[in-house]
């Protein structure tokens, strides 16, 4: 159930449509509410994306150590292998959250993004569980640093 929660999360965050009657924060929320700090910061990543671009935004992330402790990594892979070794690839200080996604599932549906980040926050009401999507570009990695800067005081606040 957990799984399907985010697969259909993610095809309305990626596509823009609707597969379910249920609302996305409800179905986002169900996911990440279990064993997650009050605001998180999420990246999805997925195969298809270039494996420089992945490196990149670990670096990035590496480099900004604070948000790691609230940070989940939501990986779209073929087999769950694939998906470790990418983020496995830096080494981290602290153990990263991750949830996996067989690539199978999304097959069919034509992502927007295969590399994206947004600020998930547990609300009870599920409200406002979502915002501050950034779609990172490699050629401007400044933009990403700006983009830690304006979500650092959004997540600091667990």
């Amino acid at each position: 159930m957990k799984r399907q929660n985010i697969l259909l999360t993610l095809l309305i965050l990626l596509t823009g449509s609707c597969v379910s009657d249920m609302p996305i924060e409800i179905k986002i929320c169900e996911t990440l509410h279990k064993d997650n700090a009050e605001t998180s910061l999420v990246l999805f990543i997925s195969e298809g994306s270039c494996a420089e671009c992945i490196n990149v935004e670990f670096q990035n992330l590496a480099a900004n150590g604070e948000l790691i402790d609230s940070l989940i990594v939501v990986g779209a892979f073929s087999k769950r292998r694939y998906f470790d070794a990418c983020v496995n690839s830096i080494a981290f200080n602290k153990p990263l959250k991750k949830i996996f996604i067989d690539r199978s599932e999304l097959e069919g549906v034509k992502l927007k993004a295969s590399l994206f980040y947004f600020v998930y926050r547990k609300s009870s009401d599920y409200s406002n569980a979502f915002s501050d999507v950034f779609y990172p570009d490699v050629c401007m990695q400044d933009l990403t640093v700006k983009y830690y800067l304006s979500v650092r005081d959004k997540i600091s606040g667990n």
